[in-house]
C-alpha cells in the first residue's frame, strides 16, 4: 500500500450549502414504481428507502449550478471567520458538473471572489472519492506555498440523473461546501492512500457526454430498459450490486490494511467519517471495520447521496458544533466511480464550522 504523508497542517473552516428543493423520498420512489398504497409492492418499496437510509433529498431548482453553490458557501465561510483573500494562494474545486467544458470553474471562481491575481487554479473532476482527493491536494499546494488554499466541493447530481431510473433517481442529491486549508507547523501528520480498479470503470458511468460518444440531438431522447426505468444516454448509469460488492469488500479489505500499516484501531479514532452512499451499505462497511455505529454521523437521511460533497455536508450537518469547539481524528473514506477510493485519517477541529446553508435561487 502507498501511503502520502503531509505534515504542518490545519482545517480552519468548513461549510456546506443545499439547494432549498426537497424531495419527500418514499413518495417520489413509489410514483416511481407505480405501486399503489397498502399494495405488497408499496410495502416492498417502502422496505426500499429503509434500507438505503434517504428519507429526503435536496436536488436544484433547474438554475443553480455547483459553482452557484460553492460560491455560497465559500463567501459566508469566508465572512464568518473573518478570512481574508490575500492570504489565500490556491483554489480547487471538485466536482464533474462544471458551468463550463472550459474554462474551469476554479479560475471563475478567484475572479468571483476577488482573490489574488497569483492564485493557482485547480479543478479536480472525480465522483465520489473527490473530497479526499481534494484535501489531498489541496494540502499538498497549501504547504509548498505556504498560503491557506480554499477547497470547493460541490455536485448537481440531478443534472445527470434519469428521475425514472429506478437504480439511481432514489439516491442522488446536491450540494455545495467549501474547506479552508491552512499551513500550521503544529499540524499533526495527514495520511492518506488511493487504491483504483481502472477495470471496473463501467460499473459507475456518465456514458454519453464527453468525446468517445460525442454529442448529438439523439442523447436527449430516454430510452426503456427492462426493469421499466429510463434514462438518456448522457444520465448515469450503475450496477448497483457491483458497487456494493466492491466497497463492502475491497474498500473494507483496503481500510483494515490502512490502519494496520499505520498501527492504528477504531479505538483511536474519535470519528469514522464515510461517503453518504447507502446506509446500509455503509453499516455494513462500519461493522466489517469494528467501528461502533456511534462513531459514524449519519446525514443522508437529510440530503441523499451528493456524491464527493457528502463528507463535507456530513461534518456541517452533524458535527458543527464538535469542530467548532475541540480538535477530533477522522478515518474517512469515499468511493465511486473509477473504480476509485479516498482513504485519509486526519485531524479536524477547533475551526470554523457553518450550519448547513439553504440556497433559495
Amino acid at each position: 500500500m502507498v501511503i502520502s504523508r503531509i505534515s504542518g497542517l490545519k482545517i480552519e473552516g468548513i461549510s456546506a450549502v443545499v439547494p432549498s428543493k426537497e424531495i419527500d423520498n418514499l413518495r417520489f420512489a413509489k410514483d416511481l414504481f407505480g405501486v399503489e398504497e397498502g399494495s405488497q409492492q408499496s410495502r416492498s418499496v417502502e422496505s426500499l428507502i429503509r434500507s438505503i437510509g434517504i428519507e429526503k433529498r435536496r436536488i436544484c431548482n433547474g438554475n443553480e449550478t455547483s459553482l452557484d453553490l460553492s460560491l455560497r458557501a465559500a463567501k459566508e465561510l469566508l465572512k464568518s471567520g473573518n478570512f481574508r483573500n490575500e492570504d489565500f494562494g490556491g483554489i480547487v474545486f471538485v466536482t464533474q458538473s462544471p458551468d463550463d467544458l472550459c474554462p474551469n470553474n476554479a479560475s471563475y471562481m478567484q475572479y468571483l471572489l476577488g482573490f489574488p491575481e497569483f492564485t493557482a487554479v485547480i479543478d479536480v473532476n472525480l465522483a465520489c472519492p473527490g473530497y479526499v482527493y481534494g484535501l489531498w491536494i489541496a494540502g499538498l499546494i497549501a504547504g509548498n506555498l505556504q498560503k491557506k488554499v480554499l477547497l470547493l466541493d460541490a455536485e448537481t447530481n440531478s443534472y445527470f440523473n434519469s428521475p425514472y431510473d429506478k437504480t439511481t433517481a432514489p439516491l442522488f442529491g446536491d450540494a455545495g461546501t467549501a474547506t479552508i486549508i491552512a499551513p500550521n507547523s503544529e499540524g499533526p501528520e495527514w495520511r492518506f492512500t488511493f487504491p483504483t480498479d481502472g477495470s471496473k470503470r463501467d460499473v459507475l458511468l456518465v456514458p454519453g457526454f464527453g468525446f468517445r460518444e460525442k454529442p448529438s440531438p439523439e442523447k436527449l431522447e430516454y430510452i426503456s430498459y427492462p426493469d421499466g426505468s429510463r434514462r438518456r444516454r448522457f444520465d448515469s448509469f450503475m450496477d448497483g450490486q457491483a458497487v456494493f460488492s466492491y466497497v463492502t469488500q475491497r474498500v473494507s479489505k483496503y481500510m483494515k490494511q490502512f490502519m494496520k500499516e499505520l498501527d492504528t484501531t477504531p479505538a483511536n479514532f474519535d470519528y469514522l467519517m464515510l461517503h453518504q452512499a447507502n446506509a446500509f451499505m455503509i453499516k455494513m462497511l462500519a461493522t466489517s471495520l469494528k467501528f461502533p455505529t456511534s462513531k459514524m454521523p449519519l446525514s443522508l437521511q437529510k440530503y441523499g447521496n451528493t456524491s464527493s460533497a457528502s463528507i463535507p455536508l456530513n461534518i456541517v450537518s452533524e458535527m458543527s458544533k464538535v469542530v467548532s469547539q475541540k480538535n477530533s481524528r477522522l478515518l474517512m473514506s469515499a468511493f465511486g466511480g473509477g473504480l476509485v477510493t479516498g482513504i485519509a485519517d486526519l485531524d479536524i477541529g477547533p475551526c470554523v464550522c457553518t450550519e448547513v446553508i439553504e440556497f433559495d435561487s
